[in-house]
């Protein structure tokens, strides 16, 4: 099933004109081009003039609402007093409605002897500026105002009697004749139809058994009772204050949302910041402790540090002549003695840097004079002989 689009809103700068129909008028039996032509015909306006006019219908209030952007034309709305659809004339009661940016309020108590003219002059002055019309609600002693914007004062002067002012909260609408929701007695479509406002049977008899049930609370009270606490609408401007407020809630939970995540990025930030430089020095230190012991290397050359540590093959006394004379076998001092360890527990030389050139010359020396010794053996064996 496809839902009846919404209408569209009527232009906000123009004034409207709330027409209640009575006598039992039921606006859904007619079109509302022949409703419309039935008010044209009671205002006396043509069809040429009412071009930039709205006409429409509210079928479940029972109402018509007409917009216009002349004062002129509501006026002439305002002043119908009936009209006649087909062979039958039917009673309306016609008035303008507030203004878009203004807001209602309630005072309660006024004198019953006071006029329309009175209740008027006694709030509308220079004491209440930010009121603009006043009147009595039905024959109740209850005065409804009207105020200029959203704002609804507390206290309100009555011919210099200060009323308490509370905002005004529309009800839904409750028939007694027919017992439905929606319409007042006065322009209830159908009223022949009776039906008990308690339990809602239809027809009922003066002795049936009545168990009310409220169609708004859905509690044991006829539908509307002013024990009720369903039976009042939220006002509009409860309703622009809640909203506002659940805004202003929602953009202040997005900004702390905000703050929280700017903060945890930041704290991320921090920390990365924090493990690069850590991570940085560490690298840093490696490199410099690296070129530190590379400068060192390269620029110190590597001392002395006696004799090496022996192979398992080498006996402690049995050195070579090469180790006691000329220093120790492949090393890159060839000037350099070496004294072993026998050598010095008995007293022997230190180490001693010589000349290449003189220990090349005594090692010759001593060459020779070994080979001549070893050659000289022989003869001086044999003249011992002889």
């Amino acid at each position: 099933m496809n839902a009846v689009p919404k209408k569209p809103h009527l232009p906000r700068e123009d004034i409207k004109v709330i027409i209640r129909p009575k006598d039992g008028f039921n606006t859904a039996g007619y079109s509302v081009a022949q409703i419309g032509d039935c008010i044209l015909r009671a205002t006396g306006l043509k069809p040429e003039e009412v071009v930039k006019d709205s006409i429409r219908i509210n079928e479940r209030q029972n109402i018509v609402v007409v917009s216009t952007p002349v004062l002129e034309r509501a006026d002439k709305y305002c002043a119908m007093k009936d009209f006649r659809m087909g062979d039958r004339t039917y009673e309306v009661t016609a008035y303008m409605t507030a203004p878009e940016d203004t807001s209602k309020g309630i005072i309660r108590g006024i004198p019953d002897y006071d006029t329309p003219e009175d209740i008027e002059k006694s709030l509308v002055n220079e004491r209440n500026p930010g009121i603009l019309h006043a009147k009595r609600m039905g024959r109740t002693n209850h005065a409804i105002i009207v105020f200029q914007g959203t704002y609804v004062p507390r206290y309100v002067y009555y011919r210099s009697c200060e009323y308490r002012c509370v905002l005004y909260k529309k009800q839904y609408e409750t028939c007694y004749a027919c017992g439905g929701l929606g319409h007042r007695s006065d322009v209830c479509p159908q009223p022949q139809v009776k039906r008990c406002r308690g339990c809602g049977s239809a027809e009922p008899t003066a002795d049936h058994r009545c168990e009310p049930k409220c169609l708004l609370c859905g509690r044991d009270h006829p539908t509307g009772d002013r024990k009720c606490k369903a039976r009042f609408k939220t006002p509009y401007l409860v309703k622009k204050r809640q909203w506002e407020r659940k805004l202003q809630e929602n953009a202040s939970s997005e900004q702390r949302r905000t703050e929280n995540e700017k903060r945890v990025d930041d704290t991320a930030a921090l920390n990365d910041g924090r493990e690069h430089r850590s991570r940085s020095r560490s690298r840093s230190h490696t490199r410099s402790r690296s070129r530190n012991r590379k400068q060192g290397d390269s620029s110190q050359p590597r001392a002395s540090s006696g004799p090496r540590a022996r192979s398992k093959s080498t006996s402690r006394t049995g050195n070579t002549p090469m180790q006691k004379e000329g220093g120790q076998a492949g090393s890159g001092h060839p000037g350099l003695f070496e004294v072993s360890w026998a050598d010095t527990v008995s007293g022997g030389r230190a180490k001693v840097e010589a000349a290449p050139s003189n220990a090349n010359t005594e090692t010759n020396k001593e060459c020779g004079a070994s080979e001549r010794d070893i050659a000289a053996i022989p003869s001086q064996r044999g003249k011992s002989e002889h």
